[in-house]
């Protein structure tokens, strides 16, 4: 078995690591440069883990999957979601990427975990409560497989519906969203944006950070920055920013 993820801010990393610990298996993020093709093919489970955002994985975890598809030709998946309110059906979503080949989902589950977008309030208990929850729910997990009892999180039809009727109206402006990023007058150069962009989609041009059209919403450059100069889809001004799961405080 191996897991890989993708963590915008964390919480799936934190969901993933602590799932490969329980599991005595590795942990692979999506952004690390190794043969994903080979890694997936010589394991015969694969646990994927990955935030949701519109009940939609990320851009860049799809086109992940899009792009090792063959790989996961036959393999038992277990797909597990953090997210900060209902999805629906997040972690079954990541399956309309599959199309046209054979799988066996073996387990799939959500993991409730601190909201990262910065401009909306979200409701959310204290940092600490989360990592409980969290390692509960992966001690629940790690029990159920080691007696084959296994669970399909997300799969009823009522799931289902609830997550298309956030998905549907997400994803027809979710090329819009990508586009969207704006970079206020304060920002002040230093570049940690461009540094910590898993999509490339932010440069330094003429003394200023700009943004291309490919965002995949993960939220690190507006949570990261130490301005608060960069807005995203939802265009109002960053207060709170996230610092990830461990942090006690949010700044």
């Amino acid at each position: 078995m191996i897991a890989v993820y993708f963590s915008g801010t964390g919480n799936s990393r934190y969901a993933a690591e602590l799932f490969a610990e329980k599991m005595q298996c590795k942990s692979i993020s999506i952004e690390e440069q190794c043969d994903f093709d080979l890694l997936m093919q010589e394991a015969s489970e694969i646990a994927f883990f990955f935030p949701i955002y519109g009940s939609c994985p990320p851009i860049i975890m799809r086109k992940f999957v899009q792009i090792h598809k063959k790989a996961l030709q036959g393999k038992k998946l277990l797909l597990f979601c953090t997210q900060a309110m209902a999805s629906g059906d997040g972690a079954r979503s990541l399956l309309d990427e599959l199309n046209g080949i054979s799988y066996e989902v073996i387990y799939a589950e959500h993991f409730i975990m601190p909201g990262n977008i910065c401009n909306m309030r979200i409701p959310a208990l204290p940092k600490a409560v989360y990592r409980k929850l969290t390692q509960r729910k992966i001690r629940k997990i790690h029990a159920d497989l080691m007696r084959r009892k296994y669970k399909r999180k997300g799969f009823h039809w009522l799931s289902i519906m609830l997550g298309n009727a956030q998905r549907i109206p997400f994803q027809k402006k979710e090329k819009e969203y990508a586009a969207s990023i704006q970079i206020s007058d304060t920002c002040i150069g230093c570049k940690k944006c461009i540094r910590s962009c898993p999509a490339g989609n932010l440069f330094f041009e003429d003394g200023r950070v700009k943004a291309k059209a490919q965002c995949t919403l993960c939220y690190r450059c507006m949570n990261g920055c130490p301005q608060k100069a960069i807005t995203n889809w939802i265009q109002k001004p960053v207060k709170k920013q996230y610092r990830g799961i461990f942090s006690e405080r949010i700044s």
